[in-house]
């Protein structure tokens, strides 16, 4: 894995999840407008921006045996990089290692845990 990848998973795997969505809400609105958002208007971009997208991503993620795989390896770095590269074609707009972190930090076997027991 590339040096600079693991440094910013590692920086953002440090963060609070409010810390993650307003890391997404800021570069959603990045070069739009002279005055950005505040703070909180950051975490409410990102926050509507995952209800927008998670079913979309969660659909992909936890049918992925691959993923499955990494999860129960119990390997955090290599899950978020396996989520990465399947997110990367899916998410535009905003970096796909810090949604890869949030799904991570939210957890995968909440969200793919019934899916999962019923293979």
């Amino acid at each position: 894995m590339d040096q600079i990848l693991s440094q910013q998973i590692l920086s953002t795997l440090s963060f609070t999840e409010e810390e993650v969505f307003e890391k997404i809400g800021a570069e959603l609105s990045y070069g739009q407008g002279a005055f950005p958002p505040n703070k909180e208007e950051f975490v409410r971009m990102g926050k509507r921006w995952w209800t927008h997208n998670r079913e979309r991503l969660f659909t992909s993620i936890c049918s992925s045996e691959a993923i499955k795989n990494v999860f129960e390896s119990g390997d955090e770095l290599a899950l978020i990089v396996a989520i990465l590269d399947l997110i990367s074609g899916i998410v535009t707009g905003i970096s796909a290692t810090t949604v890869a972190v949030l799904i991570v930090k939210l957890g995968l076997e909440k969200a793919c845990g019934s899916m999962w027991n019923n293979h």
